[in-house]
């Protein structure tokens, strides 16, 4: 027969009693209005963060959760950093000129005319932007070539502008970037177009 287990017997922790202080009374603490100080929580979901943080959060989750179609999607594409440099370096040239800088001409000009000298009468080549400027020169096919800057311009307004530019030729370029670099040298703009006329 095989032998009997073994009784394990059950060592009893002895509870030691403290001795209390009388003069330190234990008091739970209450986190009611007026009470205690509440402890330090992570509240980084509850910042305030600024619009641009949460619009580019919002379209990152859009991005990933929806199926962005083809029509779309294209405008994704848009030129490099370097490519964009030296783009708006020439770009530079071509800015359209400021009322000073146009009283000024205008105000030669006269003065060359009053003084029997030739005057220049073809208009210096500059930069043509906004919708209705640049669907009128596609119009009269004398676009060569548009920029569109994917920050500013809405959707409706591009796919009107695409529709406009349905059976026409010219290079179409589209840029990310902020427009405090294109206010260095342009108004505020929805499309830039450089039209070599």
């Amino acid at each position: 027969m095989p032998k009997a287990p073994k009784k394990v017997t059950k060592q009893q922790n002895k509870k030691v009693e403290r001795k209390r202080n009388s003069l330190f009374q234990s008091r739970p603490r209450s986190f009611r209005v007026g009470g205690d100080i509440q402890p330090a929580r992570d509240l980084t979901r509850f910042v305030r963060w600024p619009k641009y943080v949460t619009l580019q959060r919002q379209k990152r989750i859009l991005l990933q959760r929806l199926k962005v179609p083809p029509q779309i999607h294209q405008f994704s594409r848009t030129l490099d950093k370097n490519h964009t440099t030296s783009l708006f370096k020439l770009l530079q040239k071509y800015k359209p000129e400021t009322s000073q800088e146009k009283k000024q001409r205008l105000v030669e000009a006269a003065n060359n005319k009053a003084q029997g000298k030739e005057v220049e009468s073809k208009k210096p080549f500059v930069l043509k932007y906004g919708l209705n400027h640049i669907t009128t020169l596609i119009e009269i096919k004398k676009l060569n070539l548009s920029l569109l800057l994917m920050m500013q311009i809405l959707l409706n307004q591009l796919f009107s502008f695409l529709n406009c530019a349905e059976n026409r030729v010219f290079h179409t370029l589209l840029l990310k970037v902020r427009l405090l670099l294109v206010n260095q040298f342009i108004k505020k703009l929805l499309l830039l177009q450089l039209s070599l006329l």
